[in-house]
């Protein structure tokens, strides 16, 4: 469980009492020092002053945050590939439309409007040069902007909704720069303390956050996007001088801007939006109009990435009537077309109780969906000759002082376990795991080991003979786990991270190794479940009621939909790994007489003759959360979704299927009535 100390360090308002100790105390230096007197060194405390937020932001991502979280921290950061053509077109364009708005307005009301600034003529004579001088100038808002939008906001907005993390960080923000109103020759000194001018200035700063806000979530939280946008606003600021009367214009400007941003899009802001979104069907304000007419502009000329805007609608509205329809807490969903154009959805909540909106990037306990990603795992080592699929297991744990007891210890192979033919019981179903897991935990004795959960079936009648046979098995999966770790000297999730997280850039997917996970939606079950767990798996936002190392490498994965699809893309597509492995990793096996049209593959479930053709997948559930990933080949989609509850999936009745049915075929219907959709 999270201890007092983690949850003190990981609250934002640790993180804004740093900064603002960092910044304020080097301020204090300058205002009651003698340093002001040394222009150079004066300088350089300012600066160092200014990047306390991306100071303190990296150290608490460091200290905070898990390994695959504070990868994906740098990659926002650094990455231009987040920024869409679209987006760029926004964040330079904005800056000067407000600008030259503010100015028309000005000269319209009988001031000084539209006028060249003091960088006007030699911007003109090496327009080059400037930009790169004001580039090279945006160093400090990057260093601010890794910490405020790259760090605190992500924190904010685990338990509150984008608008309002938006303004609280704009208040924090505004009152962070109080201190530079005492120092001379700053920009808010020349403001004058308790002026109207030094009041619009931070009005002007909460309405710039939430622009900031809406701009980041939309450039798939891109750092690098906003140090563009803040040096559009200095140089559109250096180009076009405004009188006093056209800077409180301007001012007004930013905050029609935040307004029509909150009405035209506030209900559907989230964090992680993976394409940009569609104007409003009723745009408010002139602002809202502009801005929708940049965005269709480049998406005409082919920058903007998403999908079709019906097909993104239609799936939003079915995903919404499906959780109406089996009332369930909360969903998440996505699909990937053929292009790699990636859409996510949300609908419901993620903590009903304390009312948190689910979100497209909130996550889920992936459960047996992880089977996909611990097969790769094994596949992948086979093909460097690391591990053999047909060769017995016995070879890696045969020195393991419980294997003799092991069913079929002489013949179980790699392939036999991870296509559920060893004949091995599955330790989930036995009456012994319930009670042990429930002693374990009341005991807080700490997980339970893989080996812990095996011997629950040691000593037992083989189910049938290895490779005669079909019996879903978590614990083939504990045993194929184990022999990652013999040959890697590392745990399997760790292999699966190096091997597929990083290198697809899924930093929504990490190991379930620990109850504290950031962003995990809180998930419910019956309250009579046979395992005696609460009814709510989590204790306060990220942070659940019992450990969920115990999946191990059965599941053992918190994911999103975004992530799964870009998975299932690229693994049904020969490109998770080195060329060749398709033909192996297909290779199956008949789960029985019951399901004619089904067959079982390593970690992948094969429908043959389903209604929109054969698909490639995995189904998930754990206590609290179901999950479904299918790829279908005849279309070069996949969809994926999650559940923030079990009840009504107990097996006899699903609501799984009528889901994976209905949101595949929005999917594949658009792409069917509009070809270009995809292609």
């Amino acid at each position: 469980m999270k201890t007092t100390r983690n949850a003190t360090l990981s609250s934002p308002w640790t993180y804004f009492a740093a900064t603002y100790a960092w910044t304020w105390g080097l301020c204090a230096l300058l205002i009651f020092t003698g340093l002001r007197g040394t222009p150079s060194l004066a300088m350089a405390v300012l600066v160092l002053a200014m990047v306390g937020p991306g100071v303190t932001g990296v150290l608490f991502n460091r200290l905070t945050r898990s390994r695959e979280e504070r990868r994906g921290y740098w990659r926002r950061a650094l990455d231009p590939r987040r920024i869409s053509a679209a987006w760029l077109v926004v964040v330079v364009a904005l800056p000067f439309i407000l600008q030259l708005l503010a100015g028309l307005i000005d000269g319209l009301a009988g001031g000084t409007g539209l006028r060249w600034g003091e960088a006007g003529p030699a911007f003109l004579a090496d327009p080059a040069g400037q930009v790169l001088t004001l580039f090279v100038l945006s160093l400090v808002p990057l260093l601010e902007e890794i910490g405020w939008r790259g760090y605190a906001l992500g924190r904010l907005q685990e338990s509150r909704h984008a608008v309002k993390s938006s303004l609280i960080l704009g208040g924090v923000w505004s009152l962070w720069h109080l201190p530079a109103s005492f120092i001379p020759e700053t920009y808010q000194a020349g403001l004058g303390v308790g002026t109207l001018e030094f009041w619009l200035h931070f009005i002007g700063i909460v309405a710039l956050s939430v622009v900031v806000t809406w701009i980041y979530i939309n450039a798939r939280r891109s750092v690098l996007v906003l140090v563009i946008f803040h040096a559009m606003v200095n140089l559109a600021g250096e180009l076009i001088a405004l009188s006093p009367g056209g800077e409180t214009v301007y001012t007004v400007c930013w905050v029609a801007a935040a307004v029509g941003i909150v009405l035209a899009f506030g209900r559907t802001m989230r964090v992680e939006r993976a394409v940009a979104p569609r104007p409003a069907r009723r745009p408010t304000g002139i602002f809202t109009l502009i801005l929708a007419g940049l965005v269709l502009a480049a998406t005409a000329t082919g920058g903007a990435a998403g999908a079709a805007p019906d097909l993104d609608a239609g799936f939003r509205s079915e995903l919404e009537a499906l959780r109406v329809r089996y009332d369930l807490p909360g969903v998440t969903a996505a699909f990937i077309l053929p292009d790699g154009t990636v859409s996510v959805a949300a609908a419901g909540l993620a903590d009903v109780e304390l009312g948190l909106p689910m979100l497209p990037d909130s996550r889920m306990l992936a459960a047996s969906v992880g089977k996909t990603f611990v097969a790769a795992a094994v596949l992948s080592l086979a093909q460097e000759g690391v591990l053999d699929l047909d060769v017995p297991v016995s070879e890696w744990l045969g020195d393991r002082t419980w294997f003799p007891r092991l069913p079929n210890h002489g013949a179980i192979t790699l392939r036999h376990l991870l296509t559920h033919a060893s004949g091995v019981g599955n330790h989930v179903e036995e009456e012994s795991f319930a009670a042990a897991w429930s002693e374990n935990r009341l005991a807080a004795a700490g997980p339970m080991a893989p080996e812990d959960l095996i011997a629950l079936v040691l000593d037992r009648e083989p189910l049938f003979p290895a490779g005669e046979g079909w019996r879903y098995s978590d614990t083939g999966y504990l045993l194929a786990g184990l022999a990652v770790e013999s040959v890697t000297g590392q745990g399997c999730f760790a292999t699966i991270e190096r091997r597929f997280l990083d290198p697809l850039g899924l930093v929504l997917t990490g190991p379930s190794d620990r109850p504290d996970l950031p962003g995990l939606a809180a998930g419910y079950m019956s309250p009579d479940n046979e395992f005696g767990l609460p009814a709510k798996t989590t204790l306060s936002p990220g942070v659940m009621a019992w450990d969920p190392v115990i999946e191990g490498a059965g599941g053992g994965l918190v994911s999103n939909p975004k992530d799964l699809v870009v998975w299932a893309k690229a693994l049904f597509e020969g490109r998770a790994m080195a060329d060749g492995y398709m033909q192996t990793l297909l290779r199956s096996v008949p789960i029985g007489d019951d399901d004619p049209g089904v067959r079982y593959a390593l970690g992948v479930g094969i429908h043959e003759d389903g209604p929109l053709g054969p698909s490639y997948g995995h189904g998930g559930w754990i206590p609290g959360y179901c999950s479904s990933l299918r790829y279908y080949p005849a279309y070069g989609v996949a969809v994926a979704f999650q559940v923030n509850t079990d009840i009504g999936d107990d097996g006899s009745t699903s609501f799984v299927g009528d889901m994976e049915l209905r949101l595949a075929r929005v999917v594949v219907e658009a792409l069917e009535t509009e070809p270009g959709a995809g292609d």
